[in-house]
C-alpha cells in the first residue's frame, strides 16, 4: 500500500510550502478532482473521516496510507486551493517513466535518421547500379551493408550516448532539488530526531531536567487539589476547635501570670482582688474567718425576705388574688349544651345552646366540656373543628413529596423539564462537571501563554531567560 510518511503541503505551481495552511483542514482528493480519497492511519490503520486532516507547523500531516496504486494525490483547502502530495515510490516510477520515454524519443528519432539514410542509399543505387556505402558502412563481399542499431530502423545503444539528458524537460517529475524542497533529508530526521525526548529515557521524564513554566490546568487533578487545601494564613472559629489545648495567652491580652491570675469578661487577664496570692479579702463587706471561709447570710446580699419553702407551700400574693376575684367562675365539667357569659351584675351564667348569643357570652361546651365549634366555618375568623381541618389537609401532597420553589431541599430521582433549567452563572465548580477538569488537563491555559517560539535545540539552549508567558517548540 502506498504510504506517505512525511507528507509536506506545497503549492502545486511552484512546489514551495505554503504558510497560510498551518492548522487549517485539507481534504485529500484525487488530482484534479473533489473526489476524497480513501485514507487510513499510517501507524494504526484507522480510517480517516472524510479523509481531512490538519496542516502542522512545518506544513506537515499526520502520516496516512493511500489505496493500492495510488501514489500521486491532491490536498483541497477549504478556500479551493490545491497542493500536490506524492509518495518517494510514486517519484521513483515517474523517474523511470521519465527515463523511458526519453530513450524511446532518442532511439526514434535516430531510427528515423538511419532509415533515411538507407532510402537514399537504395535510390543513388537504383541510379548508378552498385551501394558504395549505407551510414558510412561499406558493402560487405556479398554486396550486402550491415548497419549496427539498437532498436526499429537502428539507433544508439549507450544511454550515455543520448543528447539532452541534463535537460529539466519534465517538472511534473521528482528531481533532487524538487525532492529536497518538498521532503525531510536523511539528515534533518537524523538532527531532529536525536535530540528529541523519547518516553523510555529516564533523564527526558525527570522534572529537573525540565525548563519553563506549565499551566496549573495541564497538570491532572493540580487544581482540585490546591482548592481543598487552606490558605497558608487563614483562621477558625472557636467551634471548630475539637480537641488539643490552647495556650492562655489566645485567650485574652495582658500578661497570664500562670495560676494567680483569671480571664475577665472583657478578654484581659487580671489579679484577683485578694491579691496576685489569690485570697479573697471580702465578700459584700463580709471578711472570711479562722477558716477561711466567709459566713454569709441572706441579709448580707439582700435576700432577707426570702423564705425557703417548697413550691407548693408558698401563698398566693395579695395582687395574685386580687386579679383572680375579677374572673369567671367555670360552670363544670359535663355541663352540656352550656354557653357561659356575665349577667347585667356580671355573675356567670349559662345559656342553653341554641340560644342568642349576646356581646357577654364567651364559649359553648359539649357534654365532655369541650367547646363546640362549627363544623364548616363560613368566615375567616370562624372557629373550626379538628375533623374539618384533617379532611381539608388530607387532599394535598405531603409536604416531603413535592419540590419547592425555596429552600434547600434534596430531590431524588430524574426529572424532566419542559424547557430548559435556569441555572445562574458559577453554580457549578469544575469538579461538579463529569469530565471537565480531565478535559482542561489536556490544554495549554490560554491565561498564561501569549507567544509561542520555534526554533532549533541550539537556538533554545542559548535564550538565558525564558519568558513565563512564552510556550517553546523545539524544532530541529
Amino acid at each position: 500500500m502506498p504510504v506517505f510518511k512525511s507528507p509536506q503541503v506545497l503549492d502545486a505551481a511552484t512546489g514551495r510550502p505554503r504558510p497560510e495552511l498551518i492548522g487549517q483542514p485539507i481534504t485529500v482528493v484525487e488530482p484534479g478532482t473533489t473526489t476524497p480519497v480513501p485514507v487510513t492511519e499510517y501507524s494504526t490503520g484507522t480510517p480517516i473521516p472524510g479523509s481531512v486532516l490538519t496542516v502542522g507547523p512545518l506544513y506537515n500531516l499526520t502520516p496516512f496510507v493511500t489505496p493500492a496504486g495510488v501514489y500521486e494525490v491532491e490536498v483541497l483547502a477549504a478556500d479551493g486551493t490545491r497542493s500536490f502530495l506524492e509518495t518517494a515510490e510514486g517519484a521513483r516510477i515517474a523517474a523511470e517513466a521519465a527515463e523511458v520515454n526519453a530513450a524511446t524519443s532518442a532511439s526514434a528519432a535516430a531510427g528515423s535518421q538511419t532509415a533515411a539514410e538507407v532510402a537514399a542509399s537504395n535510390a543513388a543505387a537504383l541510379a548508378v547500379g552498385v551501394v558504395r556505402s549505407v551510414n558510412g558502412t561499406a558493402p560487405d563481399s556479398s554486396g550486402n551493408v550491415n548497419v549496427a542499431g539498437g532498436g526499429p530502423g537502428g539507433g544508439v545503444t549507450d544511454h550515455g550516448a543520448l543528447s539532452g539528458l541534463a535537460d529539466d524537460d519534465h517538472p511534473q517529475y521528482l528531481t533532487n532539488g524538487r525532492g529536497d524542497a518538498r521532503y525531510y533529508t536523511k539528515a534533518e530526521v537524523d538532527a531532529a530526531t536525536s535530540s528529541a525526548a523519547t518516553a523510555s529515557s529516564a533523564a527526558d521524564r525527570a522534572r529537573g531536567n525540565h525548563t519553563g513554566t506549565q499551566a496549573i490546568g495541564t497538570v491532572t487533578g493540580l487544581q482540585a487539589a490546591l482548592e481543598g487545601k487552606a490558605p497558608t494564613s487563614h483562621t477558625h472559629d472557636a467551634s471548630a476547635l475539637t480537641g488539643g489545648t490552647v495556650a492562655p495567652a489566645r485567650l485574652g491580652t495582658g500578661a497570664t501570670g500562670g495560676s494567680t491570675r483569671y480571664l475577665r469578661e472583657d478578654g484581659t487577664w487580671s489579679v484577683p482582688a485578694g491579691g496576685s496570692g489569690g485570697g479573697v479579702a471580702s465578700v459584700a463587706g463580709v471578711g472570711p474567718d479562722g477558716e477561711g471561709d466567709v459566713p454569709l447570710t441572706k441579709a448580707h446580699i439582700g435576700l432577707g425576705n426570702v423564705n425557703n419553702t417548697t413550691d407548693a407551700a408558698k401563698p398566693i400574693s395579695t395582687a395574685t388574688q386580687t386579679a383572680l376575684n375579677t374572673k369567671l367562675t367555670s360552670p363544670g365539667a359535663g355541663a352540656a349544651n352550656r354557653l357561659v357569659g356575665l349577667d347585667a351584675a356580671g355573675a356567670a351564667v349559662a345559656v342553653p345552646r341554641g340560644a342568642e348569643l349576646g356581646a357577654n357570652l364567651v364559649v359553648q361546651r359539649d357534654g365532655n366540656g369541650q367547646v363546640a365549634v362549627p363544623e364548616t366555618p363560613t368566615a375567616t375568623n370562624h372557629g373550626t373543628s379538628k375533623g374539618y381541618v384533617d379532611t381539608q389537609v388530607g387532599s394535598k401532597a405531603d409536604d416531603s413529596t413535592v419540590v419547592k420553589t425555596t429552600g434547600a431541599q434534596t430531590v431524588a430521582g430524574v426529572k424532566t423539564f419542559s424547557s430548559a433549567p435556569v441555572v445562574p452563572d458559577a453554580a457549578f465548580s469544575q469538579a461538579k462537571v463529569a469530565g471537565l477538569p480531565a478535559a482542561l488537563a489536556g490544554k495549554v491555559g490560554s491565561s498564561t501563554v501569549s507567544t509561542i517560539w520555534t526554533g532549533s535545540q541550539a537556538a533554545y539552549d542559548a535564550i538565558g531567560s525564558k519568558d513565563a508567558a512564552t510556550l517553546y517548540l523545539v524544532t530541529g
